[in-house]
């Protein structure tokens, strides 16, 4: 939201998010992944305690999972001796996406 808001994540606000279930389901709708989905339990009950969520940490919190996949997915394929595999990973979305297909990370 802060990049459709702003053309940038440079100057991100601390925008809370209101509608936690709708931005959920519209990212899991969007990207076909239902982590955000799972992780509308976790902002509803951060809510009802009185704690915000901003958009800026939900981002940061995509981007540790993304990190963690991708780590998963080198070392699986380095403990397997790919290691030509694991820099076509680095450099090629298609073929880093067979490759999580491939080794059950999901």
């Amino acid at each position: 939201m802060d990049y459709l808001n702003e053309g940038s994540f440079e100057r991100r606000k601390n925008q809370k998010i209101v509608h936690a279930e709708a931005l959920c389901e519209m990212m899991e709708a969007l990207t076909k992944d239902t982590w955000f989905t799972d992780m509308i339990a976790k902002v509803r009950s951060r809510q009802e305690k009185g704690g915000a969520i901003i958009m800026c940490e939900y981002l940061d919190k995509l981007e540790e999972k993304g990190e963690k996949r991708l780590a998963s997915l080198l070392e699986k394929l380095y403990a397997l001796g790919r290691d030509e595999d694991a820099k076509l990973a680095v450099r090629d979305e298609k073929a880093r996406v067979r490759l999580y297909e491939e080794l059950c990370i999901c």
